[in-house]
């Protein structure tokens, strides 16, 4: 009988500690949901950020819009073929 009481004992107290250990568990879970979301939402913006900077780079990359600048920005025109001097480097 005496077992049975201290088995009871064991039990009886050590069902708040379960508890405990599990409620410490579903607030460490809880904080790491969130944090899981707010990086996922910052990956979100990043991805945005990414693909409009690969549109800008590819919109002032542009030939035309390079050669536009060049004749109306810059006064330069394409070189007539007499205009063009071709230099031999050697090697020494």
């Amino acid at each position: 009988m005496l077992k049975y009481k201290v088995f009871v004992f064991i039990i009886a107290f050590s069902i708040p500690g379960f508890l405990a250990v599990s409620s410490m568990q579903v607030r460490k879970y809880t904080k790491l949901e969130k944090e899981v979301q707010a990086l996922e939402k910052q990956q979100k913006s990043l991805i945005r950020q990414n693909e409009n900077l690969i549109e800008n780079i590819v919109l002032l990359s542009s030939s035309t819009r390079i050669e536009r600048m060049a004749r109306n920005e810059l006064a330069m025109r394409k070189a007539e073929s007499e205009e063009i001097i071709r230099v031999k480097i050697s090697k020494e």
